[in-house]
């Protein structure tokens, strides 16, 4: 129990840690842009980024639910609940993102003329509405597994790849592409999420003790 107690208490080092320097490079990010970018240019990072810290009022809520559910289940019952949330919830956040991105398409006329950007560029922001859902359900499952590294490597993953593609663009020439390093990091999330997630035990022992949220820390 005592190396359970050390083991856990690392990985929330880590996920605090993780947490720290994720919000640091997401400003890096801004400012970073800010110099190299023009006022157009950048406000279309601008517009992605606010849009998306809209999407995350429903993703970290999700995220948060997963977690919950999958951390006050018993080690007997979990297997089965993660089965089931995968199944009905994945169901749901797939319909979800095929409708909002059929209908993000079908108002892109309209919001290409209220938010005065091409059309071409707000079509890539379709992979964040299909892949962001996913991503925060599998951030959910790792995290109320106690599995806290890999839920900050999840989070750290947005912030590292969206500044590397962001650099990346600008020191090639294609300033203006900028933008793209938020789908970019978002499929980056969706992919690693889904790999940390598969390498998740299907039960979790240490010295004969399994891991589970006591009942008492949701209240």
């Amino acid at each position: 129990m005592k190396y359970a107690n050390h083991h856990i208490v690392k990985q929330g080092l880590f996920f605090a840690a993780a947490s720290v320097f994720g919000n640091v490079l997401n400003v890096v990010f801004n400012f970073y842009l800010g110099r190299e970018l023009s006022t157009s240019d950048f406000s279309l990072v601008a517009l992605f980024m606010g849009i998306l810290y809209a999407l995350n009022v429903f993703s970290n809520a999700l995220a948060l639910t997963t977690s919950h559910i999958v951390g006050l289940a018993t080690p007997e019952r979990r297997p089965r609940v993660i089965v089931w949330i995968s199944s009905r919830w994945g169901r749901s956040i797939l319909a979800f993102g095929i409708v909002t991105s059929l209908l993000w398409a079908m108002l892109l006329p309209f919001l290409s003329s209220i938010w005065e950007v091409r059309v071409f560029d707000l079509v890539f922001f379709i992979p964040v509405l299909l892949f962001s859902g996913f991503a925060y359900l599998n951030r959910g499952i790792v995290q109320g597994e106690m599995r806290f590294s890999a839920s900050g490597s999840i989070f750290l993953t947005e912030s590292v790849t969206k500044l590397m593609a962001a650099l990346a663009f600008v020191a090639a020439g294609f300033a203006g592409w900028a933008y793209m390093s938020i789908p970019i990091s978002i499929f980056f999330v969706y992919v690693v999420s889904i790999w940390l997630r598969g390498r998740l035990p299907e039960k979790q022992t240490f010295i004969g003790k399994t891991r589970f949220f006591p009942r008492r820390f949701f209240v």
